[in-house]
């Protein structure tokens, strides 16, 4: 149990410990004490057996009392004075920090409201809750070893309250605003920043950032938040960026918890919280509250579209300090899926071994050839899971992806069955060429290419092949910056998830049951199938009970097959 503990690194993490830990925190084998040898001695097992001592309010509440046993209360002062000071019972608060403290009022609406945000740097929870696994460094100290370097440095707040105040003004970030800039530069940097307020002098003054043109909309925001906050003193932050102001609300506790696992952006989103934690004054920010507010944002807006002044910065992202630095997972927030997910993070590793991830990536770079879309590996394989794909053809498309169909090369290992190896012309078979190459299945998918056009006229039937096939559930259709209504993403993955699933047995009866169909017989087959599927959408609309939905179901359906089930009822 200590292994895995030590293996995964296991322990008690906070920035620092809050007066409730610190009381209930186990004295014997403490985490925070440099030295271990005090423990062994006589006069510690005199206060472990006959005192009672376990906790560290306890140990600290005999020193206190009127036992006569001095040699003990000697001992306990000593074993209290190592303890490191973030964890140490009894040492008095910073009064500054003690108002991270306060919980967030729930109340207020970050989408109308101005909210106050409050990351927590003093933790008073019991020690329980925040266990953490997984992270970069060590949560205990090693047998043998007197360095302390698996101690946290204790967190400086400065204590003098600083009177400046000031309003940021921020204005979401447009495309049209990015392509004006590229027109009149040609360069590779974009021009951001915002509308700064200082309640002494009630003077306007602007903020300029050069940034990356490839960096993405978002990122460019939120580095925009973040830099906000490095200004002293009480900031009040007027912006429109309603996404990211529900996510500081609502998600990042969440996420930090979680050691952003899956949060897109997750080195900003770190960033972003050590500079909250950091700033030595109030935070403010919601959306904005009248018309002076829209018409400042207005004007920036403006500004920035001509570049805004001569006197740029330039926004880095910056080092996390060690004290700062909350690693790893809360463990009574992990469920298994959270677990395995987050094994795989700390070994790097990604589901499926190499051979499958060339395959995801060549995926990817198909998709973006022929949609001119974007695809991650995340899309594939929760494409798999689409509500418009059938279940066996998922099946099948997840043992495209692992190449686990038994086809070609495989069947010349077995003694008898090489014949198997090839096909009716005597090419050998491989995925590829078994469900787009083979000259029988190309009329099948020029049939299925006229049923496409029969119902759309203005995107164009993708020519299916095993890279499309393998990303069918993530598939969105493309055609000059106009982007396909889901209806129709759902007319083309049907249609090729009948398609490939037809084609597939029709090939296993030949191999394994010596059936074989002819062209003709091939196409009559199906269209067989497409009947039967059309049939089938129509049972369930006609058996839906709920009057709304099913007018919906026949809606999405006319939409989908309007003319084709014209056509097969004459």
């Amino acid at each position: 149990m200590i292994k895995i503990g030590r293996k995964y690194k296991i322990g008690y993490d906070i920035l620092e410990a809050g007066p409730k830990p610190r009381q209930l925190l186990p004295i014997w084998h403490y985490i925070g004490i440099k030295d271990n040898y005090s423990w062994n001695k006589t006069l510690a097992t005199c206060l472990r057996e006959k005192h009672k001592i376990i906790e560290t309010g306890e140990l600290d509440e005999f020193t206190k009392s009127k036992s006569t046993h001095w040699f003990c209360k000697r001992l306990a002062k000593r074993i209290i004075n190592k303890i490191t000071e973030r964890l140490r019972s009894g040492k008095e608060m910073n009064q500054k920090a003690l108002q991270v403290l306060t919980e967030k009022r729930d109340d207020l609406n970050p989408r109308t409201d101005i909210i106050k945000i409050n990351p927590r740097i003093i933790d008073n929870r019991p020690p329980e809750e925040a266990i953490r696994i997984f992270g970069e460094y060590q949560r205990y100290k090693k047998r043998n070893n007197k360095e302390n370097n698996f101690l946290r440095p204790t967190i400086k707040i400065n204590q003098e309250t600083i009177k400046e105040e000031k309003t940021i003004w921020i204005i979401e970030i447009l495309e049209k605003t990015i392509k004006e800039q590229e027109e009149k530069t040609r360069g590779n940097k974009i021009v951001v920043g915002w509308i700064q307020k200082d309640k002494t002098n009630e003077e306007e003054t602007y903020k300029f950032f050069e940034i990356e043109k490839e960096t993405p909309k978002e990122e460019m925001e939120m580095l925009l938040i973040t830099e906000a906050t490095k200004e002293k003193g009480k900031v009040t932050i007027i912006t429109n960026l309603q996404k990211i102001t529900m996510n500081i609300h609502d998600k990042m506790e969440q996420w930090e918890q979680l050691d952003y696992l899956e949060t897109k952006n997750k080195k900003i989103w770190r960033n972003l919280e050590y500079h909250i934690r950091k700033h030595e004054g109030e935070i403010l920010l919601g959306p904005p509250k009248d018309t002076s507010d829209i018409k400042i944002l207005e004007e920036l807006e403006k500004t920035i579209s001509k570049r805004g002044d001569k006197n740029k910065k330039k926004l880095k992202k910056e080092v996390i300090p060690i004290e700062y630095r909350i690693e790893g997972a809360e463990i009574r927030k992990l469920t298994q899926k959270t677990t395995y997910e987050l094994i795989l993070q700390e070994k790097n590793l990604k589901p499926g071994g190499e051979q499958t991830q060339k395959r995801i990536e060549d995926t990817c770079k198909e998709h973006k050839r022929k949609t001119k879309n974007r695809i991650t590996s995340k899309d594939i394989w929760t494409g798999i899971k689409n509500k418009r794909i059938p279940f066996k053809v998922k099946d099948f498309i997840w043992k495209l992806i692992h190449n686990c169909h038994k086809v070609g090369d495989w069947f010349k290992k077995i003694p008898n069955w090489q014949d198997k190896a090839t096909c009716e012309y005597g090419e050998i078979e491989t995925m590829n060429y078994i469900l787009v190459e083979c000259e029988k299945n190309k009329s099948i998918w020029q049939e299925a290419e006229k049923i496409w056009k029969e119902n759309n006229k203005d995107f164009k039937w993708i020519r299916p092949n095993v890279e499309v096939i393998r990303e069918l559930g993530a598939i969105r259709l493309k055609e000059q910056n106009r982007i396909a209504p889901e209806w129709l993403n759902e007319r083309y993955i049907e249609i090729v998830a009948e398609t490939i699933w037809m084609i597939w047995n029709i090939r296993n009866k030949r191999i394994f049951n010596n059936i074989r169909l002819t062209r003709e017989e091939a196409i009559k087959k199906w269209e067989e199938t497409m009947s039967i599927k059309l049939e089938t959408e129509k049972t369930l609309i006609n058996i839906e009970d709920e009057k709304k939905k099913r007018i919906e179901m026949q809606k999405d359906f006319n939409k989908k097959w309007k003319k084709n089930n014209k056509q097969k009822d004459k």
